[in-house]
């Protein structure tokens, strides 16, 4: 099987982030401390400056507003903290936080902003489009939550009787044309995913563990049984395809 290498890059950076989540969750929870707060502050005072707070090139290359400055310099320290340097990684952070801030609540799970997607398959007429890196559980959520503002902002359907209004918006999200959309994209996306896909969530595995969490090679291996030489390598060139610093 042949894979698109730009689309592998993109599989590779939510399959470490995924891992890093399981593996050293505190890696996310510490966003939650410093940084979430911070900005939030920003975003209250973006009525003020209209600076875009999405984007982490635009965000780092703003230096006339001191509020910014600071937090730009605070994920700074949070990448270098958790060795997480490249800019992907800070761009990841900032993702997160946004959609915590949208959401109203932190959430399990680092989010990208993946800018080299798949293309995407049309969706059936009426639906938003199914980003599979967010996951199919999301998206029948975010069609369920469309269905029911759309029915409540209706002069005539938002007095339908509550239960079967839910059972009517379950049945939206399980009907056959939304269940073989999904099934399309998903099968499509793991036609990027490289054949090694096993191998690779181990060797993410134990990356994530001698990077981050500052487990030792040796001890990997011998918990693993394999030769240290082959946690060495993987390790070694999964941080190259990250563009992580050893």
């Amino acid at each position: 099987m042949v894979y698109d290498l730009e689309l592998y890059f993109v599989f590779l950076l939510k399959e470490f982030l995924d891992t890093l989540d399981d593996v050293v969750p505190e890696v996310r929870k510490s966003l939650q401390g410093e940084l979430l707060p911070m900005y939030l502050d920003l975003l209250s005072l973006n009525t003020y400056y209209p600076v875009s707070l999405s984007d982490w090139e635009t965000l780092r290359g703003q230096t006339t507003i001191q509020e910014i400055t600071g937090f730009c310099n605070c994920v700074e320290r949070w990448a270098e903290n958790w060795k997480l340097t490249a800019d992907w990684c800070k761009a990841a952070a900032l993702t997160t936080l946004q959609i915590w801030s949208s959401s109203g609540n932190p959430a399990s799970g680092f989010w990208h902003s993946l800018t080299k997607m798949m293309p995407r398959h049309p969706p059936p007429d009426g639906l938003p489009s199914y980003q599979y890196e967010f996951g199919r559980d999301k998206y029948l959520e975010i069609i369920k939550e469309s269905a029911r503002q759309n029915i409540l902002d209706h002069p005539i359907l938002k007095y339908g009787e509550p239960s079967r209004r839910n059972e009517f918006i379950e049945s939206i999200a399980s009907d056959n044309r939304v269940i073989q959309y999904c099934d399309q994209v998903e099968r499509d996306f793991k036609r990027f995913s490289p054949p090694e896909r096993r191998s690779l969530s181990r060797h993410l595995i134990w990356t994530a563990r001698y990077h981050i969490k500052g487990d030792k090679q040796v001890d990997i291996a011998t918990e693993e049984d394999v030769e240290p030489a082959a946690v060495s390598s993987a390790i070694k060139r999964v941080l190259i395809d990250l563009q992580l610093r050893s």
